[in-house]
């Protein structure tokens, strides 16, 4: 099996955005608007679970200080390289 090269690396400044909104805005409805944006930076690339999710998962640790998990298709960055 190729181990596929993740697309971001550590450090990287990202703004992530969960795909399940409708699942997390039933959980957290205290949200206004229903679209959380997090704005973070990488600290970890797991690799672990790419059997299961078919792409990296991300640790990021986000402006208000909580680190939260993203996969690949959940970030974006937050400049241009």
């Amino acid at each position: 099996m190729d181990i596929p090269t993740p697309y971001y690396s550590l450090g990287e400044f990202v703004v992530c955005l969960y795909d399940y909104l409708d699942f997390f805005s039933f959980i957290y409805d205290d949200d206004e608007d229903g679209f959380s944006h997090h704005y973070g930076i990488v600290v970890d690339i797991d690799l672990e679970y790419l059997d299961y999710l078919d792409e990296p998962l991300y640790s990021v640790l986000c402006l208000d200080g909580e680190k939260r998990y993203f996969m690949e298709s959940e970030i974006k960055l937050a400049y241009y390289r």
